[in-house]
């Protein structure tokens, strides 16, 4: 299947990926995005943040993420609440790289940032379920394999 956000070549990043082995992808997974940041030996970070709100925190967690992407770091996450999701957006706006796992079917729509990181093959996409929406299961199961795939936690 080719998804069609804007003009992106779908096809020809599906071909750049079936040159890569496909040992982590069950059936039912479905990708989009660079699946080198998968099998790169690059180190990575997991992410997982809080719901709460806490404006200190959050001002220091901005700084975190900006570094991280200034220095080309990966980072993997379910990015599902809004603190993952601001992590997300100042690593991939600083030039950083990201794999977002979702416990349910790919996105339809992407905003500018994401769509940018997928053009210049910073950003991984995996779906690992194919519903609607995700649950608590699919949820700790996308964060399980944030967390095994991961060197670092924060």
């Amino acid at each position: 299947m080719t998804y069609k956000i804007d003009n992106i070549n779908w096809k020809l990043i599906e071909r750049e990926n079936e040159k890569l082995e496909d040992r982590m992808f069950v059936p039912g997974m479905k990708c989009l995005g660079n699946k080198k940041l998968w099998y790169d030996k690059k180190e990575r970070i997991a992410v997982f943040a809080s719901r709460s709100q806490d404006p200190v925190v959050a001002i220091a967690r901005e700084h975190w993420a900006k570094y991280q992407g200034r220095y080309g770091k990966c980072i993997v996450s379910t990015f599902h609440s809004r603190a993952e999701c601001e992590i997300l957006f100042f690593v991939l706006t600083h030039g950083g790289s990201a794999i977002w796992l979702l416990g349910r079917s790919l996105p339809t729509e992407l905003n500018g940032i994401c769509k940018m990181a997928l053009r210049q093959k910073r950003l991984l996409i995996i779906s690992c379920f194919n519903r609607d929406h995700h649950t608590r299961e699919t949820s700790r199961y996308c964060a399980h394999l944030a967390a095994t795939k991961s060197k670092h936690h924060v």
